[in-house]
């Protein structure tokens, strides 16, 4: 019996029999050592690629104008322009891109307004690195 292993190049992933592209990921939250730790675990994975990071929801409407995301990781309390406020106006854009809330506030109604806001979906901030990695591969196939 022999076994074969198809490799894809760096930065594609197998969808059944077709070389898909990545699942292009930004990043938004005010705090550096965040955004640098979710940059790391998902050079790990070859079906996401990091695309860009913002510290707060001004920049992150930005972001999403110039690098056209497939997902958006959104921290709601940041300086400026709030995770709230940057998901509204990125979801009621022209943008494909699907925000999916991290917090660390698993209050129902800041669970509710997020979804209200436009956002695919919500993860704690205190669940581990697989329950991400899983809840980006859940929005992007449009599951909440």
């Amino acid at each position: 019996m022999t076994s074969s292993v198809s490799t894809a190049p760096l930065g594609t992933a197998w969808a059944g029999d077709v070389l898909a592209p990545p699942i292009r990921v930004a990043v938004v939250d005010d705090h550096p050592l965040v955004r640098q730790s979710i940059r790391a675990l998902l050079s790990g994975e070859l079906d996401m690629e990091w695309v860009g990071e913002a510290s707060d929801g001004a920049e992150a409407v930005e972001l999403v104008a110039r690098t056209e995301p497939d997902i958006v990781l959104m921290d709601l309390s940041m300086p400026r322009t709030d995770g709230l406020t940057a998901t509204e106006q990125i979801t009621s854009s022209a943008s494909t891109a699907r925000v999916l809330v991290l917090t660390t506030s698993v209050d129902p109604s800041r669970f509710r307004r997020s979804l209200d806001a436009g956002a695919a979906g919500v993860l704690d901030k205190d669940g581990n690195p697989a329950s991400l990695l899983a809840g980006i591969r859940d929005v992007f196939r449009a599951e909440r």
